[in-house]
């Protein structure tokens, strides 16, 4: 059998690529080896390990399946380096914040808080120490950065902002 990543993964090929977090990339790629494939994009040059990989369109475009209904909001997240858009805490409305500071509010566990965002674990994990935060269980000081940059997006989603 042909080695299917060589032949198609090569510098300059147009991909879309499907993340088990749900989301979607498009990008140009730039490189990549048995592990890592790093793409060109709008959100600037993206390292995804492979394992973070479902799925690769090869022609750079949605599958048609996400370009209508619900999925289709799933389509338009990606990761973020960028710091004046972080990654994920920025990407969603506050109706589901809200949802989500209710489950909270309900004691969903982290595997609960990934079914309603479709979140990673460790996003879930930062989402529930932002929480504690927003609560004021926990100081600001004592949040890692990515678990801060949930705090100002829960705290208006509470207001109703």
């Amino acid at each position: 059998m042909a080695d299917l990543w060589s032949q198609y993964i090569i510098d300059g090929a147009s991909l879309a690529v499907s993340l088990s977090n749900g989301g979607w990339i498009r990008g140009t790629v730039i490189a990549s080896d048995r592990q890592w494939l790093l793409l060109d994009s709008n959100d600037g040059q993206l390292a995804i390990h492979i394992a973070h990989i479902q799925a690769i369109s090869l022609q750079g475009s949605l599958p048609a399946s996400l370009t209508a209904g619900k999925n289709s909001m799933r389509a338009g997240r990606s990761l973020n380096t960028k710091s004046d858009k972080p990654y994920p805490a920025h990407q969603f409305a506050g109706h589901d914040l809200r949802k989500a500071i209710d489950a909270l509010f309900d004691g969903a566990d982290n595997a609960a808080l990934q079914a309603l965002l479709g979140i990673t674990r460790q996003d879930a994990s930062h989402l529930r120490k932002a929480f504690a935060c927003m609560r004021g269980d926990v100081e600001p000081a004592d949040l890692p950065a990515a678990a801060l940059q949930w705090v100002e997006p829960l705290q208006a989603a509470a207001r109703g902002e």
